[in-house]
């Protein structure tokens, strides 16, 4: 049997004789579990955003985008594209051009990035789910149409949809003007077409593109063979680190494949920056409370100071002494940390199920209440976190408690 583990365990459960022990004592848990779990309840918060965020970015972007080693433009082998189609698991494959044009409707203007495409890729992203207003396509009967982000719409003037009234689309003329033109004409090439419908994803695509059809573009831009991307979907149930690597291997030294977080690189960067600031700033909620934790242990020394020394005369020797009130400490900050994440998930699940707090009214965001996600690695690293920090609060008592010691208490 562990004596020091036994006498840590009693002590535990049983009263402090001094009302002031047992108060610090009860606050320095209630701090261990409150902090526990607000941690437990921040981070599921911002991964419960970071869901959001994402499925909102993947509803517009590809699996997989195969871009240009250097350079806007470029163009594969046909053999290239054919082993790419090939693939298992590749549902649509499309070549992309991107380009900033000005559009001009009725009275009002606006930059915007015109980004071309097959319709059947456009149906594949599930963009068509995002539709707001009038329908997702983009070609009928030799006829070209144009899907608008809602902020693009909104800055054209665009209040009353309609498929009546068309866009014109400027882009900056490739063949070199005469030196002495002054039509507009020579420096700038221009193109209608009508709007079908109106998406809005996420603010960032809702304000900068308008999709158009691939032919549409290649005839704007005078580029009738390459393209600015090559944009991939897969399907769901595709090992997607497996497609990867064929495509990296088939596209070495040709073009770069990139990921779905390649592709926001820097939003992941940001979003994973503030989560561990969090993480960071919360966890000294748990260092205060750990002071509290010195203190209960301190004056729990002091008052068991002559039944240890009574232990002590009887045999025990002064590293297990140590050990009862090292133990002592890891016990309240274990069954704090348990607590708090069980506390914490509680929160978590019955947010997730109903949706108690709201978001602020009046915010335009895709959901009303706060959105949360569990991840076991949150778990992991929160109680890795306290009981670190049990464990620096239960050393330094313990050797205050062990450096007390002295036959001259016993005496007395």
């Amino acid at each position: 049997m562990n004596l020091p583990l036994h006498i840590a365990w009693r002590y535990f459960y049983s009263k402090k004789s001094i009302n002031a022990i047992n108060w610090i004592s009860r606050i320095s848990q209630a701090g261990i579990t409150i902090g526990t779990m607000a941690l437990i309840i921040v981070l599921s918060v911002f991964n419960g955003f970071e869901q959001v965020i994402l499925s909102l970015y993947n509803s517009f972007d590809p699996d997989f985008k195969i871009v240009p080693l250097s350079g806007k433009y470029f163009q594969l082998d046909n053999d290239d594209i054919i082993k790419i189609r090939q693939m298992e698991g590749i549902v649509s494959l499309s070549q992309v051009i991107e380009e900033n044009a000005l559009i001009k409707y009725q009275d009002n203007q606006t930059i915007a990035t015109l980004k071309g495409m097959s319709e059947d890729f456009l149906m594949a992203t599930g963009l068509d789910s995002m539709i707001v207003a009038g329908d997702p396509f983009l070609e009928d009967n030799d006829n070209y149409y144009a899907v608008i982000g809602a902020g693009v719409a909104s800055k054209l003037g665009m209040n009353t949809f309609s498929q009546s009234s068309y866009l014109q689309i400027f882009f900056p003329n490739r063949k070199q003007p005469s030196v002495f033109s002054t039509t507009p004409g020579s420096l700038f090439k221009q193109l209608n077409i009508v709007p079908s419908g109106i998406f809005q994803v996420q603010q960032d695509f809702d304000e900068k593109y308008l999709i158009v059809p691939l032919a549409f573009i290649r005839e704007l831009v005078r580029q009738p063979e390459k393209y600015t991307s090559i944009e991939l979907i897969v399907s769901q149930n595709t090992d997607k680190k497996a497609v990867e690597k064929q495509l990296d291997e088939l596209l070495t030294g040709k073009a770069v494949v990139q990921n779905r977080m390649e592709q926001h690189k820097w939003l992941y960067n940001i979003m994973r920056s503030e989560k561990f600031v969090v993480y960071l700033i919360l966890s000294f909620i748990l260092i205060i409370a750990g002071f509290n934790l010195i203190g209960s242990l301190i004056m729990l020394s002091i008052e068991k100071k002559k039944d240890m020394m009574i232990l002590n005369s009887m045999g025990l020797d002064k590293k297990s002494i140590y050990r009862v009130f090292f133990y002592e400490g890891m016990f309240l900050s274990l069954f704090s940390a348990v607590a708090g994440l069980l506390l914490g998930t509680l929160v978590c699940l019955i947010q997730m199920k109903f949706g108690i707090i709201k978001l602020a009214q009046g915010t335009t965001f895709v959901i009303d209440a706060y959105p949360v996600a569990l991840k076991w690695m949150d778990f992991l690293w929160v109680f890795i976190t306290v009981v670190f920090l049990g464990f620096l609060s239960s050393y330094f008592p313990a050797k205050v408690a062990l450096k007390n010691l002295s036959l001259e208490d016993l005496n007395q």
